[in-house]
């Protein structure tokens, strides 16, 4: 696969289908990013399947690039010096506003992630009791202040969502850090 755009997050849930879906009938998924900035999204389906994710670095050696790791099969890539992936960016996107997040809160019943504790879970109607989400919004630190950037426009960052990590009736907490 080339790519030459950034991730879209609203196509998030039919990626992770098809990558999924490769993962279960054993195709590998390879990936080149041409232009832009990484892809969260092709590093996750090319590390999940087996396959190679290459930014491109230099556009005078795109066909190198192409013969090199992407011909070779996947079991002649082990013994060959084909480029890996040293980081995989495994941030996920949340179901509610389709937004890539580094910590959200997962349903416990149907894994669907959310940047925040909700109510109901909107994918599978699962009821979290109002105790533990009362409990989870207390523990949320507040929203951060605005303070400027380098070019003079405010800035905000999503804050982090700590909670219960292995509850069995609550949202659980998922942080999409690098390996």
């Amino acid at each position: 696969m080339l790519s030459v755009s950034p991730d879209l997050s609203t196509s998030y849930i039919p990626i992770m289908n098809a990558i999924f879906s490769a993962q279960k009938l054993k195709i590998t998924i390879d990936a080149c990013q041409i232009f832009g900035p990484d892809t969260v999204f092709l590093q996750q389906a090319a590390h999940l399947t087996g396959g190679s994710y290459l930014f491109l670095e230099r556009h005078d050696a795109l066909l190198q690039y192409l013969i090199m790791a992407f011909l070779p099969p996947p079991a002649i890539r082990k013994v060959l010096a084909v480029p890996t992936q040293d980081k995989v960016d495994f941030r996920a996107a949340c179901f509610c506003h389709k937004n890539i997040v580094d910590i959200g809160f997962v349903c416990s019943v149907c894994l669907s992630i959310f940047c925040q504790p909700v109510p109901v879970c909107s994918t599978c109607r699962t009821k979290f009791p109002i105790k533990t989400l009362k409990r989870l919004n207390a523990a949320r630190p507040p929203a951060p202040s605005q303070r400027p950037s380098p070019a003079g426009t405010p800035v905000s960052r999503p804050a982090a969502h700590p909670a219960d990590k292995h509850g069995v009736t609550a949202p659980h907490v998922t942080n999409g850090s690098r390996h």
